[in-house]
């Protein structure tokens, strides 16, 4: 059994006691939920064509979306692999606890195939964002798991001087959980298509805008292309593990912001 099998299956019972996840902002009523926010007709370098479309991840597939989160984004993404937090179980319940709470928000998004139906007769999830909307004057979110929680500190640092509030003259600011791709179906460009529909939703929720960091060379190319700015970016070389060691990283940690012309 590999590190990411066993402890995804072994996470800590009172890990809900540790964490802290207080956000105000309620989705309206008069959105549609579910929405589609996005269709796509996608093909692949061999001629083969997918429908896919881009929507609200709903209250029944919260546990699959969370796997799905656990298998492509903690074992896959590159500086989560590298700071190996799937080898801290306590990290894992931890991250999983706090998606959980913010997936209650019910803006979070999957891609799906939409003429492909798995095991239980539902469209295989292709993608994944999770996204929130923090108010000015929501507490900061507790986090658990040495590993996790270091780096978090490590983020924070990167956001301390940045206020999205004030940038963006509103109370109200998108933010993201994290952009997950299942790896056979890389080369689609969803991570685009996904960061593309906020767009869509700041204008349709009334929000002013996103501040987000991107972690990796290929995320970084995204909120490019969406007409992002950059607000301020540290070298990983600045990080240390939960120990106090330096770690072999290279590139930076980037915090963007999306803003909506009104």
């Amino acid at each position: 059994m590999s590190i990411c099998e066993a402890t995804a299956e072994s996470p800590s019972t009172k890990i809900e006691d540790k964490i802290n996840v207080n956000l105000s902002w309620t989705r309206p009523d008069n959105i549609p939920y579910p929405n589609v926010w996005k269709r796509l007709k996608l093909t692949s370098k061999t001629g083969r064509s997918y429908d896919v479309k881009i929507e609200d991840v709903t209250p029944d597939r919260y546990e699959e979306y969370l796997d799905f989160m656990f298998t492509n984004y903690d074992c896959e993404e590159p500086i989560s692999k590298l700071i190996e937090i799937s080898s801290d179980p306590e990290s894992v319940a931890a991250r999983r606890a706090v998606r959980r709470k913010i997936l209650e928000q019910k803006i979070s998004l999957m891609a799906t195939l939409e003429d492909d139906q798995n095991k239980d007769k539902r469209p295989r999830i292709m993608g994944a964002l999770i996204l929130l909307v923090n108010s000015k004057h929501d507490p900061p979110i507790k986090y658990a798991g040495k590993k996790w929680t270091n780096w978090m500190n490590f983020v924070k640092y990167l956001r301390d001087d940045v206020d999205a509030f004030q940038l963006l003259n509103s109370d109200l600011c998108f933010d993201d959980f994290g952009l997950a791709v299942a790896p056979e179906y890389y080369g689609f460009d969803l991570g685009f298509h996904l960061f593309s529909c906020l767009l869509q939703m700041c204008k349709a929720f009334n929000i002013r805008g996103s501040l987000n960091e991107f972690t990796s060379f290929y995320s970084q190319t995204i909120p490019v292309r969406l007409g992002f700015i950059l607000c301020k970016e540290v070298s990983y070389k600045e990080y240390k593990d939960e120990n106090g060691k330096d770690v072999p990283m290279e590139g930076t940690l980037q915090c963007m912001m999306l803003k909506i012309a009104e």
